[in-house]
């Protein structure tokens, strides 16, 4: 990556923001970069679904685990891997 690249991506780096969702039942709230919000919204409109469907669909998969990772990191996975498959 060239130095203009870098700037230029510093230049459009979005801090992460919290959103507050309802899940099962619980108000919880999601800590991301605008760009992945974004992303989210997208794919449960691609999906004909909730943004909190598809947030509950990853978070049941998680919690599967014996050590359960930050949800807004699993998000961030899922994300990349559903637009990347």
């Amino acid at each position: 990556m060239t130095v203009r690249e870098v700037f230029k991506f510093i230049v459009i780096f979005q801090k992460p923001k919290k959103y507050s969702i309802n899940l099962w039942g619980h108000q919880t709230s999601l800590t991301l970069e605008p760009d992945f919000w974004q992303e989210l919204q997208q794919l449960a409109k691609q999906k004909k679904t909730s943004v909190k469907k598809l947030v509950e669909h990853v978070d049941e998969g998680r919690t599967q685990c014996s050590y359960p990772p930050n949800l807004s990191s699993c998000l961030r996975v899922w994300i990349l891997k559903e637009k990347n498959p």
